[in-house]
Formats: C-alpha cells, structure tokens, sequence
C-alpha cells in the first residue's frame, strides 16, 4: 500500500515522492479533485476551489468539468467514477442550452470530451450525445463565407450574427468534426468544417501567413497580427494533427498549409534572445518581443510536426524554444509558469504578467519531448511542475488559480477559479509524462487542443 494512502493527504506533498510512484501520486491528487467536484458541484460547468461552491454555466451550462474529464477518468483507470460520470451524462439534452456560448470552447470541451471518451470507452450513449451537440453547432456555420460565428445562443439555437471571429474560432473545429464523421459515417460534418480551410487557404496573405482575425461575412482576414498564441494557436496544430487523423492522402493539403506556416513562423517570428531562441508576434508589421502562456505549446507542435516533415528540422527549433521555457519556470520561486513573458537579444524571458492560470501548454510540450526524445529530463521537469501545482495552488476542494508565480506566499495569491481544461488537460500531461506509453499511444491516437485524444482509424 502506497504511503499516502495511509497517511492523510493534507500530510502528503509530492517532492518525497519516488519515481517509480509518481504516476499513482498523481492519480490519488486528481481522485481526490475529482471526488470534490462529484460531492460538491457534481454536474455543475465548474467548481469554485476556494469555496466548493458550484459554478453554473460557464461553457454550454452542461457540466463542461463533467465531460471535459471523461478521457482523463478512462486514461487514470478510474473506471467506476467513468461510468457514474456517463450516467449523468446520458440525462443532459445538449440540443438545448440556457445561454449564449463560445463555439471554440463548447467545441474543444464539450464535442471534443465525448467524442474522445466514446473513442475510448465505445459507450454509444457518448457517441449519440457528441452526435447531438454537433447538429446543433452546425447551425453555428451558417455565415456568408461558411465560417462558424463566434458565439452561438443555444437557447435561442441561433448564431451571435458578430463580424469579427478569431482564427482559432474558425479553425479549430475540423478535427472533432472530421472524426465524428468516420465514427457515424455522415460527411456532413467534415464537409461544412474543411470547407473552412479551403477558404483560408485561398485567401491567405502568403504561403503560410494565416493572420489571427477574420471577418466571416467576407471569409478574408481582418487583421495583420500573426501570432502562435491566444487567436491563431489551435488552428496551426489542427493542421498537422489533420494529416495524422486523415492519413497521408486526405490529409495531404493541410500538412503543405503546415510546412508553410511553420517555414514564415521561422522567418517572422523566431529570434535569439539570450542564451536561447525566443517566439514573439506581429502586429501591424511590428514585431512584439512577447510570448504568452498559451505559446508554450509550440515545441510539442514542432516534436510533432517532425515526425511528418523529418526534412525540416523543425524538432531542433522546438527543443530550442522549450529549453528557454524550461529555464523561466526553473527560475521562478514556486516553480509556476507565468501568463505572459517579454524577451530581447540581451536577455533571457523575463515575467510580464505573473498570473498562473493552471494552464496545461508547458505540460504538453514536455510531454511530447519526453515521448519523442526518450530523455528523461523532460519527465523530470514534468515533474517539477507537477509538485509547483500541488504545493502552491492545491486547495481544500481542488486546485486554484495563482496571483503572482514570484511569490510563495500561498493564501494571498489563490483565486476562486479551476478551468475544466486543468483537469481534461494538465492533470493529463502531467501523469502522462510519468506513465507507460502504452497508457496512450500516439500511434494510435492523436489529442485534440483540449488533449482529447481520438483514435486513428487507419
């Protein structure tokens, strides 16, 4: 018997932990996360880990932390809290809503959970369910270029008839719907999403140069920022992760869309900062020498997008760019990775905004540098992180936001929010990054951007 199951888990902390029990020491922390939700907000969008109180309607109002965690349930061989979490499922009607909502977020979480837990579990409820939900997002394409809006009132089940969408919006929504396709057998989701990217393709300002905003009444782009980060990110990884899911026929196309956009990320984007290579943006032709949080997924994508692509090196600039994020955590106090950095040629990334969101993106990059180097110092800074969330954001009901990564002082820094994807997403990484690969093979499945993992069919 594991010591922390004798021990009681306030007693606990996770840098006495050995190596060969770090997986399981993960899964007792999310079990008991779980448990909290399930006790005290069980169905809820979100639970409050200050206060244990339910949060309602925050994504869908159909309990987006409930179907956000499906996959990880199944991956942490929590199968009896599994099967109780697709009971209450089974009740929700997600042909109706309550409120208006992101189509990117209902999207990555709510289609992109089931679908992934029914790729896992074959529970066909999960499958109807994401069938559901789909049929009513597609309403959501019904724009003059065949865009999908930004928000879609599900109560009404009409779009928000808004101009402006991020790239991100409009491109990160192919992957859920190619894959619901092979599962039913029905085109008509493929059709509307890849639709999209024939669109962007076409009306692209250069090879590979996808700006971060488009007007869906035109179908052309609206601003001239590209960026790796909060507008622009998702879409690029889609585009390889479309080739992995189509296969090498189908999805051809968007693995030349991706060698083109990561070729202009290396031209405009990347440059030396000290002691490392750094990823900033541009707007308005103006390069900003920042990196935001939601950045840090680019190494991973890069570790992936090799594999495809050898030729390109591209695996290089990825482990470049993480050692430099890896660097920034190693210098801070708690270990926590801060929302948003600024670099120049004389120095190393220095904080800008030292907010945690327990966001999962520097997890996923170590991850994928674990799984495709086999060296063990990013399962060892996986790790690292892992022990900076539990000793300065774990909570009485769960974990917490973090108000300043430079400061140790733990209760005036917590903040009454734990997003879905902490436990769909980080919570995932991290214990992948400590598991067997046969846990999830990445031959055999391929994760959405909320770390939904879809089988490959073929």
């Amino acid at each position: 018997m594991k010591i922390w199951n004798l021990l009681s888990a306030s007693l606990v902390t996770a840098s006495g932990i050995e190596i060969s029990e770090r997986k399981d020491f993960i899964r007792s922390r999310f079990r008991e996360t779980w448990k909290s939700y399930v006790t005290n907000a069980f169905g809820a969008d979100e639970i409050n880990p200050l206060t244990g109180q339910a949060k309602s309607e925050v994504w869908g109002g159909w309990g987006v932390t409930l179907i956000d965690s499906l996959d990880t349930l199944w991956l942490l061989d929590m199968k009896e809290e599994f099967t109780e979490a697709v009971k209450k499922i089974s009740k929700v009607d997600f042909s109706r809503g309550k409120h208006v909502s992101s189509f990117f977020e209902v999207t990555i979480r709510n289609l992109g959970g089931l679908i992934s837990a029914f790729d896992l579990s074959g529970e066909e409820i999960l499958l109807k369910k994401a069938k559901d939900l789909a049929d009513v997002l597609l309403k959501d394409f019904n724009s003059p270029s065949g865009f999908p809006y930004t928000n879609f009132d599900f109560k009404t089940r009409k779009p928000v008839p808004e101009a402006d969408a991020s790239l991100a919006n409009v491109g990160s929504c192919q992957l859920e719907f190619a894959r619901l396709s092979q599962l039913t057998g029905d085109p008509k989701y493929v059709t509307v999403a890849l639709r999209v990217y024939d669109v962007l393709d076409r009306n692209k300002k250069g090879p590979g140069l996808y700006y971060s905003t488009v007007d869906v009444n035109t179908g052309n782009f609206s601003s001239e920022t590209l960026t790796y980060g909060g507008y622009g990110d998702s879409f690029f990884e889609y585009l390889v992760k479309l080739r992995i899911l189509l296969g090498p026929t189908k999805g051809r196309k968007y693995l030349r869309m991706f060698d083109e956009s990561i070729a202009t990320m290396k031209r405009s984007l990347v440059s030396r900062c000290k002691d490392s290579v750094c990823i900033g943006k541009l707007e308005q032709g103006m390069y900003l020498s920042e990196t935001e949080h939601l950045m840090f997924f680019v190494p991973g994508m890069l570790l992936l997008g090799e594999e495809f692509l050898p030729k390109s090196r591209m695996g290089k600039l990825g482990l470049e760019l993480l050692d430099g994020f890896i660097a920034l955590q190693q210098s801070i106090p708690t270990g926590l990775a801060p929302e948003s950095v600024s670099f120049s040629s004389s120095s190393p990334l220095r904080i800008q905004n030292p907010h945690n969101s327990l966001r999962p993106e520097l997890a996923e990059s170590l991850f994928y540098a674990h799984r495709f180097t086999n060296d063990s110092l990013y399962r060892e800074k996986c790790w690292d992180l892992f022990v900076g969330f539990d000793r300065y954001t774990r909570t009485r009901f769960g974990y917490a936001e973090y108000r300043d990564v430079t400061s140790t002082k733990k209760s005036a820094n917590l903040e009454g929010n734990m997003p879905s994807y902490f436990l769909a997403e980080t919570f995932k990484y991290l214990y992948l990054c400590q598991a067997p690969e046969s846990v999830l093979p990445l031959d055999k499945f391929v994760l959405n951007t909320e770390a939904h993992p879809f089988r490959i069919p073929h």
